[in-house]
């Protein structure tokens, strides 16, 4: 009965039928912008920049990664002799690695903060990885993912909006 209620809510989420290759065309849109980053980064001016390049580069191979692993539970949960809960905890793992590595770049060399948000999703991510290996349950990892997540994204959409204010150079000056 759980494991079809879990499939009856992805399959609300929109991975069957037409939209599921919406989801396969994002992916490989995902996987493309990684490949333009890394390029980009090898043509940056300095370090710092060649370093965020990177950073967005690997969050968009991860994030790629956790709609695959989504992907995956949903259609072949219960294959491969692991249960489809391992492929969803991979996708959690994917997804809180990409929010990392945005938010680890943006507090080093944007913000110069003391990486508190960084060292928060950490946790969250050594936490899901601990529940992969099935000491915690799926649904403490889903609480966690539903109770940190929305915190680091907001802080990393606060801290952007931050960067735009405080930005100067041409962009900013008034004419």
């Amino acid at each position: 009965m759980r494991l079809k209620l879990l499939y009856l809510q992805f399959q609300d989420y929109g991975y069957f039928g037409f939209i599921v290759y919406l989801w396969y065309i994002v992916i490989g849109l995902l996987f493309l912008f990684h490949i333009l980053f890394i390029l980009s980064s090898k043509k940056a001016e300095n370090e710092a920049q060649r370093r965020v390049l990177i950073g967005y580069s690997f969050f968009c191979l991860l994030f790629g990664s956790t709609r695959i692993f989504f992907i995956i539970s949903v259609i072949y949960g219960g294959s491969f002799n692991v249960s489809d809960n391992f492929f969803l905890i991979l996708g959690y793992l994917t997804g809180i690695l990409a929010i990392i590595s945005v938010i680890f770049i943006l507090e080093t060399y944007l913000l110069k903060t003391k990486k508190i948000i960084t060292l928060i999703t950490l946790i969250l991510f050594i936490l899901i990885l601990i529940s992969l290996f099935g000491v915690l349950t799926k649904d403490f990892a889903l609480y966690l993912i539903y109770i940190l997540s929305p915190a680091a994204i907001t802080a990393t959409i606060f801290s952007y909006l931050y960067l735009t204010v405080k930005s100067t150079g041409p962009h900013r000056k008034r004419q």
